[in-house]
């Protein structure tokens, strides 16, 4: 059994929340339609809010810190590095 998450109609290789990961450590407090379009972006994967919600469950079941600040345009997410603020 592998630990990659396998969503449907995505390629086996492809794992969401590394992908989700990925954007946040490249874009400062990204909004969901922020992660979603660099994802759809480079993957051409449409991910909806309750894939989302799985991966983010799933990169804090892994240790990371990840932090949501309300903003005018959305809900940003902050990838908190070795679990403090810097």
């Amino acid at each position: 059994m592998s630990n990659v998450t396998q969503f449907p109609g995505c390629r086996p290789e492809f794992d969401l929340p590394m992908e989700v990961l990925g954007v946040l450590m490249r874009q400062a407090e990204p909004t969901i339609g922020e992660i979603a379009h660099d994802i759809e972006m480079h993957h051409r994967y449409q991910m909806d809010s309750a894939a989302f919600a799985v991966s983010l469950k799933r990169l804090r079941d892994l240790g990371y810190e990840i932090l949501e600040h309300d903003d005018p345009d959305g809900v940003r997410y902050e990838l908190v590095q070795g679990g403090s603020a810097a």
